[in-house]
């Protein structure tokens, strides 16, 4: 069947599957290019410090330059620096340093002193040059090592250099006396280019050194997919599952447990949590940076409650941005069409990044429109209701964000800032509301400081939103409802480095407390809810010797609806075979406590019964003493991971997971004598109705098991393409214990899903990618209502395996720093749907142009 729909496909879109190809092997053959830029920076770092310290001043210098016309730092100029200063040219010296100052790097102060002592000592020496000139009757040429070599900017005579930010590679070398190495400090041999991840432990590590399997999608990736939306950027994730179900509804979960609204992955921005406390979920579209702002995005597969609480249940997507003050600014716009709407996409975004008065700051700002994929009623009925004027309309969001910093002392850094969202979203909720509408406003203020022991933290993240049916009989309730949440959010971190005896240990304690609150009228008569939650954390890294780490977690939530405290351990052991290479085994446990959604939800639910509703309740009338459970996760994960190339890198995990106590709708409890003698239910004076039955939230009484694994690599097998591919497989079996009710068997995890890729850069100014992925098929298990029964009743739906291919062609402009693409997604135009009751995902192709200054 695969084949069939496959070969289907390419004939109907041979001709633009054609052109991607073809430009590929042109390109592939008959364009220099070069690799990542990471790994083509790293190489040429390594090159250059390793010249330097042979003496080969010349040869060193050049690399380090090449490397930063690849991928600038800061530390590459200090180095240039202190190599001219080596080598006698000590006028380039003073040049390389002032533009490592004007970075205002922690170091400033020693670094100005030695910039002071060796303008003295060329002052001194051209002084020197210019008395025995005058004493000999004549201008002669400057003493050795005194004449200038090429600044920041220049190029040495006879040489062009690569295009870069202000960095020449001639040879300009002095020949003159170096000067004195205790003069100029030590260099920079740290490998800055090297892969670091900070989500796993809350600390700067190796991927190899980390408790989790980690993935990184980095700015290149970004830049080169020409994807604007992080949720899309996330599908290449082995391990993710995605259920789109409209343009602005997207759902990502890690290895398997995806849902409508879906609750099961913490979501961060630069560490901070941007999920909805009253729904569990994260409206992607509500985030408040763009895409361009992103430096990297790291997703920690497996349960993280042992350092991040309640909600990390399958695991932590930490979206991290770009400093303030680097990178460069600019503007990008595009254009695009979407199924059955041609030019019904819109996006601009617009960022500046600056120094000024000692503050470094990032604003930026953007907007974007999809429309409605399909109608799930037709046009012009006069006996329906809408919740927005244009029922056409999917999503529509507009942002802005503001962050600054500013360093306080050596090492310590102020940072503050904040934004906001207003957005229209189409999106399928759960129980008697699915196709809804909504409109919000969205903001959030953050500050903290940061320095080697102490972090501290506090941001406010808020929404304002009505929500209700998409379309809705005209004389029905619209289910329409007003809700405000407020979130204040504190966290205090010591962390420390120390030995006892040869045991090395990276220890980090932090507390944190969380104010929550929530107005919304789903609540029934007592619609305001607060709520305190206060958490405490404790771990400890311990290297043992070159081979092994042995780390252990464990946190303290305390949650307030359920009058406990929830702990959530973590331990793992590493051990690196060599430096490079590393084998990982963790044992962990989560939680996901119940929303306030799931809490306290009290909401009278027509049904077809002329007079009779069914309350949904959280907090049950005929059952007062209920309380539904947090959610439960244990989880085993082994891995292997190898970087001991410049060329390729490898991983693979395995993964068994147990999960209880699964939060969903529960049946529907009948109205009997009993329950109505007790109080329960009755007739309802502001509805006009009588409660027939009672409805709401249970724990699912099945096991889950999960099963399977994730393998990757990226290689770069000549200069200019980088190759990557991934494989996830996934087992969920449910068991029934003893007196529980076993369900239908769900599959809605995939239990295959392939991705393969090439990206090509060249310098010529082609930029391009090409994924091609397969996806196995899905059975959804879903609660629905059977009218003839008048009971919830689960119902499979079969989705079937589809192949997918996403792409991208650039050009950069080589006079202007403009770039033009077109991003091309499901080019085949295979039919999807991604949940049962989703909207159908067909062919978008998107026309942008980008101006970087």
């Amino acid at each position: 069947m695969f084949r069939r729909v496959l070969q289907s496909r390419f004939r109907a879109s041979g001709l633009a599957a054609s052109v991607l190809a073809t430009f590929f092997g042109i390109a592939l053959f008959t364009t220099p290019a070069v690799a990542g830029e990471k790994e083509e920076a790293r190489r040429h770092f390594k090159a250059g410090m390793q010249a330097i310290s042979d003496g080969q001043y010349e040869k060193g210098i050049a690399e380090l330059k090449e490397a930063y016309a690849i991928l600038p730092h800061a530390n590459v100029l200090y180095n240039i620096a202190r190599a001219y200063a080596e080598s006698g040219d000590l006028e380039s010296a003073v040049g390389y340093y002032r533009k490592y100052l004007a970075e205002n790097p922690p170091d400033k102060e020693e670094v100005e002193t030695v910039v002071r002592s060796l303008e003295a000592r060329l002052a001194k020496s051209k002084a020197a040059a210019a008395a025995a000139a005058a004493a000999a009757g004549g201008t002669g040429p400057a003493g050795p090592g005194t004449g200038p070599g090429p600044g920041p900017g220049e190029t040495g005579p006879g040489e062009t250099g690569p295009a870069g930010p202000g960095v020449g590679v001639g040879p300009g070398v002095g020949v003159g006396p170096a000067a004195p190495k205790g003069e100029i400090g030590a260099s920079k041999t740290e490998d800055i280019y090297e892969t670091k991840v900070v989500t796993a432990s809350k600390g700067e590590q190796s991927p190899l050194d980390s408790p989790s399997s980690t993935f990184i999608i980095t700015a290149q990736d970004i830049r080169l997919s020409g994807i604007d939306d992080v949720q899309e950027l996330l599908q290449r994730v082995p391990g993710i599952d995605s259920a789109q179900l409209t343009a602005g509804d997207h759902n990502l979960s890690i290895r398997g447990f995806n849902s409508r609204l879906s609750n099961k992955l913490l979501v961060l921005v630069d560490g901070r949590s941007v999920y909805l406390d009253f729904l569990g979920t994260t409206f992607w579209d509500a985030l408040t940076i763009n895409v361009e702002d992103i430096e990297r995005i790291e997703v920690v597969r497996g349960p993280g409650s042992a350092l991040y609480g309640a909600d990390a249940f399958t695991g932590v997507v930490n979206i991290i941005t770009k400093a303030p003050g680097e990178g460069k600014s600019g503007f990008t716009a595009g254009i695009g069409t979407q199924p059955g709407a041609p030019f019904s996409y819109y996006r601009g975004a617009l960022w500046a990044n600056g120094k000024a008065g000692g503050w470094n700051y990032r604003i930026s700002s953007g907007y974007e429109q999809n429309p409605r994929w399909s109608r799930e009623v037709a046009p012009g009925r006069v006996d329906l209701g809408y919740f927005t004027n244009n029922y056409n309309a999917g999503d529509q969001h507009a942002q802005l964000d503001v962050r600054f910093t500013r360093r306080l002392a050596k090492d310590v850094t102020l940072g503050l800032g904040g934004g906001f969202t207003q957005l229209y979203r189409n999106f399928y909720g759960i129980g008697a509301v699915t196709d809804t509408g909504t409109t919000a406003k969205l903001g959030d203020v953050t500050v903290y400081v940061n320095s080697p022991h102490f972090n501290v933290r506090s941001f406010y993240y808020g929404i304002d939103a009505i929500a209700g049916p998409s379309v809705y009989y005209l004389g029905d309730p619209s289910y329409r409802a007003v809700a405000r949440s407020n979130i204040i959010d504190n966290e205090l971190q010591y962390a420390n480095d120390f030995k006892t005896g040869p045991l090395k240990h990276d220890l980090r304690v932090g507390v944190g407390y969380r104010f929550k609150d929530i107005q919304w009228g789903w609540l029934g008569p007592q619609t305001y809810r607060t709520e305190h939650h206060f958490n405490g954390y404790l771990q400890d890294s311990i290297r043992i010797g070159e081979k092994f780490i042995v780390m252990g977690s464990i946190r303290g939530d305390r949650i307030p609806y359920l009058q406990k405290v929830v702990l959530s351990p973590r331990g793992s052991i590493i051990y690196k075979r060599t430096k490079d290479d590393a084998f990982r085994i963790t044992v962990s446990s989560a939680f996901r406590k119940p929303t306030f959604l799931e809490s306290y939800l009290d909401f009278p639910v027509t049904t077809p019964n002329s007079g009779a509703e069914a309350p949904s309740q959280a907090q049950r009338a005929d059952d007062p003493s209920y309380r539904t459970q947090h959610e439960k996760i244990i989880a085993i994960e082994a891995g292997y991971q190898n970087q001991a190339s410049d060329y390729f890198s490898l991983e693979f995990n395995a993964y068994y997971n147990r999960v209880t106590d699964l939060i969903v709708l529960s049946q529907l409890r009948p109205q009997t004598p009993t329950t109505f003698a007790k109080g329960a239910g009755g007739y309802n004076e502001s509805t006009g109705r009588y409660a027939a039955a009672f409805a709401g939230f249970t724990n699912d009484c099945q096991v889950f098991h999960s099963y399977g694994g994730e393998a990757g690599f990226r290689a770069f097998p000549i200069t200019g393409v980088d190759l990557y591919g991934s494989y996830a497989l996934n087992f969920t079996n449910q068991i029934a214990p003893p007196g529980c009710e076993a369900t239908v068997k769900d599959e809605r995890t995939s239990r295959h899903k392939v991705i393969a890729g090439a990206q090509y850069r060249s310098k010529l100014g082609f930029d391009a990618e090409l994924d091609v992925w397969f996806q196995s098929k899905q059975i959804w298990a879903e609660r629905r209502l059977n009218n003839a029964t008048r009971e919830l009743e689960y119902q499979r739906y079969l989705l079937d395996s589809f192949p997918l291919l996403n792409g991208r062609i650039a050009y950069n402009f080589k006079f202007e720093p403009l770039t033009v693409g077109v991003t091309f997604a499901n080019l085949l135009n295979t039919t999807i749907r991604e949940h049962p009751f989703g909207q159908l995902i067909g062919r978008r192709i998107i026309f942008t142009a980008t101006y970087r200054y």
